[in-house]
């Protein structure tokens, strides 16, 4: 029976069953990173709903606040935005109100929550 390899660029020898399962498993979703940014984004969609909802849309389908702030949905698909960007930004206080920014581990949590709602 022949074995089915390839030599690499880097003169490794590979089969072709080990190179699919490892694109797989880099593929994955690991375990501990993902729960972790699951409860991230659900502790940061209860903080958003505690100190954004007076301007923001919170929950995608729900009427904003009082201003044109835009929702979080619009926000989350933005190409420009970031998690970092997002939470480099929810620790400023915005638009001349009181108590809008917030200390850097719930911005860390809203701004997980904000990209948990990019349309993929």
């Amino acid at each position: 029976m022949r074995e089915c390899t390839e030599m690499t660029k880097y003169g490794f020898r590979i089969s072709k069953l080990s190179l699919v399962t490892v694109v797989f498993l880099a593929m994955a979703p690991h375990g501990g990173h993902a729960q972790q940014a699951t409860k991230s984004s659900v502790a940061g969609k209860a903080l958003a709903q505690r100190y954004c909802i007076e301007c923001h849309a919170v929950v995608p389908g729900t009427k904003g606040g009082w201003t044109d702030a835009p929702d979080f949905s619009a926000i989350a698909n933005r190409p420009q935005t970031t998690p970092a960007k997002l939470s480099l930004f929810i620790q400023q206080p915005h638009m001349h109100m009181l108590n809008t920014g917030r200390p850097a581990r719930e911005a860390d949590q809203i701004s997980a929550y904000i990209i948990s709602l990019r349309q993929r």
